[in-house]
């Protein structure tokens, strides 16, 4: 990521680093270093992800697609305790638990 830029722009990140199961701390200093960028440095990080439950560790926003592909938009902390998270997927067997910021199967 440049150091002298304003922002940047991540479609997902490089597979050995983001979405190999086994190095979840490779993942974890990722996205604290993109954490650090944003606050510290003053930087926009925009990351395109389909891993919802991590990015809402770090985000300070969070736009979601919905199944009927519209587009929400807010505060990570406001939009996990909205509804908005439950019109991500198409399957009602699929629920967002806001205790535990994750997706699990319906009961």
């Amino acid at each position: 990521i440049a150091t002298y830029q304003t922002l940047a722009l991540l479609d997902g990140l490089a597979p050995p680093i983001w979405q190999n199961k086994d190095d979840a701390a490779s993942r974890i200093e990722t996205m604290q270093l993109l954490a650090s960028l944003a606050h510290e440095q003053h930087k926009a990080v925009v990351l395109s992800t389909h891993d919802i439950s991590r990015s809402l560790l770090l985000t300070d926003q969070l736009w979601l697609i919905t199944r009927d592909r519209q587009v929400l938009a807010g505060p990570t902390r406001a939009m996990v305790h909205s509804s908005a998270m439950d019109r991500v997927f198409s399957s009602p067997h699929v629920v967002f638990n806001q205790e535990h910021c994750d997706y699990e199967p319906q009961h």
